[in-house]
This record gives C-alpha cells, structure tokens and sequence, in this order.
C-alpha cells in the first residue's frame, strides 16, 4: 500500500505586498499552521519519502516548516511547473513519482489541487473526508490517500481512497506535540 498526501500551501500574506505573486512569503498564521501540519504528519507516522514542491516561496516555505517537525533526511524537488499547475499537470507529477516510494507528498497551490483531491476519491473514500473536502481546500488543507497498487503511473482519477481531509480549523495538533 502507497500513501499520497495533497498539501496545499499554508496562508501567504497578501497579493499586495509584493508585485511578483510567485515570490509572496507564508503569513505569520500561515508559518504557524504549517508547523501544525508537520506535527500532525509526524504524530500520524505519514512522514513522507519524497516531496514534490512547487518552487513558489510559499510553498518551499510551507515545506520547510512542516520538515521541521519530521526526521531528518526528507527528499524534496522543487518545481516551477507547480506553480498553478492544471489538475492533469500534478496528476502527471504524481504519476512520475519512483516506484520504491511509498509515501509521496506534493506541495502546491489551488484550484488545481482541489480539483486533483475530489478527481482521485475513488470508491471506498471515508464520508467524513469526502464532505469535509466538499466545503473547499483552505491553505493548509491536507488530503491523505491510500493506493492499493505499486506503481505511481497507475494511479488515475477516482482511482484511490481518501481516508482524511484534515484543515487548520479541523483540528491540527500545536506544533509543540
């Protein structure tokens, strides 16, 4: 069995602070929920083998905070073709994933992330998480996924098991445990 998480970026500060969308920074609620998120990833034992990351500041540095909470030694590649990306962009992202990962965590940006979550729930999905996604992808939403099979190239639309949808406002343990 493979575990895929979906994290969306936590809060960046707003478009009017800077002029170049790509570069904005996490917001101070935004560095502080990632740290939650971490917490969370580590108390669940979903820490991953491989992040994907979108090359975005936001997105490098949600990463950077949740890694602070988990063991030392996480592959991370970052991408520009993240950025935004298309549902079928980070679907193929995933499906280029090696096969001896078994824990793959991709780290991007709305809607295309949202979309890829509700396309991937797949038959078996717990309802909880299903409504719970239903309601939107808030930055620092965080899908996890089973997938029966071994290889990433398999995984499809409404083709994996979406056990959780966990939000800053769901519940996310403090960074500190």
């Amino acid at each position: 069995m493979k575990t895929h998480l979906l994290l969306r970026h936590a809060k960046a500060v707003g478009q009017h602070s800077t002029r170049d969308d790509n570069n904005r920074p996490l917001a101070p609620r935004g560095r502080a929920d990632a740290l939650r998120v971490g917490a969370y990833v580590r108390h669940e034992g979903l820490a991953p083998d491989l992040v994907l990351c979108s090359a975005a500041t936001r997105a490098k540095q949600t990463w950077d905070l949740v890694a602070e909470q988990l063991p030392n030694g996480i592959e991370m590649a970052a991408d520009a073709g993240l950025y935004l990306a298309s549902p079928a962009r980070l679907l193929a992202m995933v499906q280029g994933a090696p096969q001896a990962v078994r824990r793959l965590m991709l780290v991007a940006h709305n809607p295309g992330m949202e979309a890829l979550a509700r396309a991937l729930s797949g038959r078996g999905s717990e309802p909880r998480a299903l409504t719970a996604l239903a309601s939107g992808y808030p930055s620092s939403g965080l899908a996890v996924f089973d997938f029966e099979g071994d290889d990433w190239q398999a995984v499809e639309s409404a083709g994996l098991r979406l056990r959780r949808f966990i939000t800053p406002k769901s519940g996310l343990p403090s960074a500190g445990g």
